[in-house]
Parts: structure tokens; C-alpha cells; sequence
């Protein structure tokens, strides 16, 4: 016989499997491991609200996240991510907050040209008089 205590923790175990399974699909496949940290979060599927995934659920990792944003068709939940963040100020300072969390930039410089671009598309509508032209 069960006690409630024990049934609690049997319900806590399997909850954390799936997150744990959730994440390690993200890990190997961020495209089809972002459905599964969805459904098990809870959230839609929206740029705004993957972005908030990819900056919370730990275990992620930054290379996979950078590969992820960099992607073309990803775009709007690059912009979605670092619209997470408080992008005002200087921009040094901006960018070291954008570029220091989990995320880690890939290697190719047309990944990283993307992110770049929304980090600075960001920024400037944050700071529009920051820049002359």
C-alpha cells in the first residue's frame, strides 16, 4: 500500500524524466526538441515564448541554442530572445549582457553574422538615438 507522500514523489520523478527527456532532445535535435520543451512546458509555440524557453529551462546547451537562433527561419526568435533581455545603454555593455548567458555564438561567420543582426536590430530600436546614421 501507497501512501499519498509516495505517490507524490513517483508523480515528481516522472515529471522530471520528461524534462530531463525534453531537454536531452533539444540537445541532440533543437528543431524537433523545441516541440517536446513546448508540450511539457506548457507554452504555444511562439517565437516570443521559445525565445523565454531557450533563456529559463536549464540544461540547454549554448552551442545547440546558438545553432538554433542562427538559423535563417529562426529569425523572429532571435529577435524574440534578445528582446528578453534589458538592451539600453551602452552598447559594449549590450552586448556583453546579449552574448554572456547561455548562449554560445557558432562557429560559421554567416551564423554568427545572423545573431549579430538581430542583436543590433534590437538595440537600435531600443536606443534609436544612440547612432547618428
Amino acid at each position: 500500500m501507497t501512501s499519498e507522500f509516495d505517490e507524490n514523489i513517483i508523480l515528481e520523478i516522472e515529471k522530471e524524466d520528461k524534462r530531463n527527456d525534453a531537454v536531452y532532445q533539444f540537445n541532440i535535435s533543437p528543431k524537433k526538441g523545441i516541440s517536446k520543451l513546448c508540450e511539457f512546458l506548457r507554452y504555444d509555440n511562439s517565437p516570443k515564448s521559445i525565445a523565454h524557453i531557450l533563456h529559463t529551462t536549464e540544461g540547454l546547451l549554448g552551442d545547440k541554442i546558438g545553432d538554433y537562433l542562427s538559423k535563417e527561419e529562426n529569425r523572429e526568435i532571435a529577435l524574440a530572445y534578445f528582446n528578453e533581455l534589458e538592451l539600453t545603454g551602452n552598447f559594449i555593455t549590450a552586448m556583453r549582457k546579449a552574448l554572456s548567458g547561455s548562449m554560445h555564438l557558432p562557429g560559421e561567420a554567416e551564423q554568427i553574422d545572423r545573431i549579430i543582426n538581430c542583436f543590433a536590430q534590437v538595440y537600435y530600436e531600443r536606443n534609436p538615438d544612440t547612432f547618428g546614421s
